[in-house]
């Protein structure tokens, strides 16, 4: 199944069974009629299409959010809430994503003074926002850049992406591998060093296009530690 979804859109949920004739998906513990024993075929393989913009779709996918999905083989509760004791044969997590996202978490410009070093601190999107590169904003007339920079949170590690130099990268946009998305009102841990005189917003803490950023600690490239710079980057 796909691992995202935008509201208003359809999507089609599948799987596998290796036992049984019917399959019923339960979202967020809600079974509506659509999704209520589903057939599975001679190769084990069951699938329907669902609108999220229709009536009968489940309440969990007309709101932005993590939604899990469950399946019940020969389940015979009929539509309705699953009894809390009915245990599932297999789950997954879906995302969905608002049609009206921001495209960017953007702290906007900053000013001197400012020096190369490592930044530690959090980001916390108040809308979610998919994100696939990285844009520093450089001090007028150098090289500004960020080498390194790690995301993660309570859930574990998020993204990584490394400066391949001026030969690979821009000067100024690091590309992560692939796209990864930031959740709505959900804090990220990051670790960001740069290169160079990027610019600095001199505060622990900022109301951002997109959310709001923290330093927990800055150490530049003499070792010294500060915790008010916040580095001056778009995520989008």
């Amino acid at each position: 199944m796909t691992s995202t979804v935008v509201l208003g859109d359809s999507f089609d949920i599948k799987g596998t069974a290796n036992t049984g004739d019917t399959v019923t998906v339960a979202v967020e513990d809600e079974v509506v009629l659509k999704l209520y024993e589903l057939v599975i075929d001679g190769n084990g393989e069951f699938r329907v299409a669902i609108d999220t913009n229709s009536a009968d779709a489940p309440a969990a996918f007309k709101v932005p959010g993590s939604v899990r999905l469950k399946a019940y083989i020969g389940y015979e509760g009929g539509v309705g809430t699953v009894p809390q004791d009915a245990k599932d044969d297999g789950s997954v997590v879906i995302l969905i994503l608002s049609g009206d996202l921001n495209t960017s978490f953007d702290t906007g410009t900053g000013t001197y003074p400012s020096i190369a070093g490592t930044h530690n601190g959090t980001i916390t999107p108040n809308v979610t926002i998919n994100v696939s590169q990285l844009y520093t904003y450089p001090c007028e007339a150098t090289g500004g850049r960020t080498e390194h920079v790690i995301i993660w949170n309570n859930s574990g590690f998020i993204a990584e992406a490394y400066w391949g130099g001026y030969q690979v990268d821009d000067r100024h946009n690091l590309s992560f591998d692939g796209s990864f998305t930031l959740v709505a009102n959900e804090a990220y841990n990051y670790s960001l060093r740069t290169g160079s005189y990027p610019q600095i917003i001199h505060a622990t803490s900022k109301n951002v296009t997109g959310g709001t950023i923290t330093c927990d600690k800055f150490v530049d490239a003499n070792g010294k530690k500060y915790t008010d710079w916040i580095p001056a980057i778009r995520f989008f």
